[in-house]
């Protein structure tokens, strides 16, 4: 429903988080405290429901929709298989994710992430 928001917080011995909803005009609902085992859980449902949802999730990016992290980890899982290979990385709140990536975008990744870094950045009028 329009005008709902959401928001959440960490319990003061951060074991616990609080999820609340508040709806204009309406009361305040603050939903169960959930430890983190119940926010793993929640997060995977809510991801697995908002694959299934109408509109989907935009192909393409959008401009100053990504949060970009500079706390995050990866990893090369296990070895190539049907010319794929699998890669996990750590988001510090959603966890671990795979992906399996054709060799050839693999290899445009490789290209990308060891080339020379280009200079984008809006130039002013000096």
């Amino acid at each position: 429903m329009a005008g709902r928001t959401f928001s959440s917080g960490v319990t003061p011995d951060r074991r616990l988080a609080r999820l609340v909803v508040e709806q204009p005009g309406k009361r305040k609902i603050t939903l169960q405290e959930l430890d983190a085992a119940e926010i793993d859980a929640l997060i995977g449902s809510l991801v697995a429901a908002r694959a299934e949802m109408q509109p989907p999730v935009p192909d393409q990016r959008q401009v100053g929709e990504i949060q970009f992290l500079l706390a995050y980890q990866w990893s090369g899982i296990g070895m190539r298989a049907n010319g794929k290979r699998p890669l996990a990385i750590r988001h510090p709140g959603l966890g671990w994710f795979g992906l399996l990536m054709p060799d050839e975008d693999a290899a445009r990744l490789a290209a990308w992430a060891t080339g020379p870094m280009i200079d984008d950045t809006p130039k002013g009028n000096a």
